[in-house]
């Protein structure tokens, strides 16, 4: 782990509830990490994370929505999921 990526889990380590929640300063750091994540995907990709994670469609919803297949949605969630592991 970078020393970025240590400090930034410490933060949000530091940010935690009496429960172990995050408060709502960590939440917002997440957030704002996601976010940029986000925007570092491909548009296809984004917007099937959008679809199926934000609007929670189903892939055969979201690939009616976005008319393609099935298999389409998939690949791309699967390609965006590999991306955002990379960059959270």
């Amino acid at each position: 782990m970078d020393t970025d990526s240590a400090a930034g889990t410490e933060l949000l380590e530091s940010c935690r509830d009496a429960d172990g929640s995050l408060d709502e300063l960590a939440r917002l750091l997440l957030s704002l990490d996601l976010q940029e994540a986000l925007r570092q995907l491909n548009p296809a990709q984004r917007q099937v994370m959008l679809l199926l994670f934000a609007q929670e469609l189903k892939p055969s919803e979201a690939a009616k929505r976005l008319g393609c297949g099935v298999r389409n949605v998939t690949k791309h969630r699967l390609k965006a999921l590999d991306k955002l592991r990379g960059l959270l």
